[in-house]
């Protein structure tokens, strides 16, 4: 990109090329925050079911993942309220199975045909409850696929501002 400017036309110039390094990197940023909504649905698919864990139900999750574009950038974000507890895990002291655990539970491992009956089924989740109450909901390291994403954008963000402002023109 070659620009010629005299002294008539500075100001206008020098504002032009600070609007297309601007729109370049917004665009670079919001295409970042793209990928590593994809990448985030992609790590919550691979945790799921991973041995020793049996099967749990992720898709309001995995789809709760979204991103915004923002005058400085993008945000990216999950709008599902269970975000917080799956995301940061909830330490054993936190855990507390009342009834209404232990009844989400019951429907859980009943949808899940993982019990026969619902009274087998209610058994289930009385012991994934005390399992829980023990060592916590989401403490194993595997869980901590948000980290590794941070981790993946941490290098994909340059990138990706690099190659916006490689297509604006701009040497980089």
């Amino acid at each position: 990109m070659t620009v010629r400017i005299d002294i008539k036309n500075l100001p206008k110039a020098v504002n032009n090329l600070s609007e297309s390094l601007t729109r370049a990197q917004h665009k670079g940023l919001v295409s970042a925050a793209l990928s590593g909504v994809s990448w985030l649905k992609m790590a919550v698919m691979q945790v799921q079911g991973r041995p020793p864990f049996p099967p749990f139900d992720v898709g309001t999750f995995r789809n709760g993942w979204m991103f915004e574009s923002t005058d400085f950038g993008a945000r990216i974000y999950n709008q599902t309220p269970h975000a917080p507890f799956i995301v940061g895990g909830v330490r054993p002291d936190s855990v507390k199975p009342g009834k209404r655990m232990i009844s989400a539970l019951t429907e859980w491992v009943l949808r899940k045909q993982i019990a026969g009956d619902s009274k087998e089924a209610s058994s289930i989740a009385y012991a994934i409850g005390n399992k829980m109450r023990k060592t916590g909901i989401f403490m194993d390291p595997q869980f901590r696929f948000v980290a590794r994403v941070v981790e993946y954008l941490n290098d994909e963000v340059p990138k990706q501002v690099a190659a916006e402002l490689k297509r604006a023109g701009w040497k980089v």
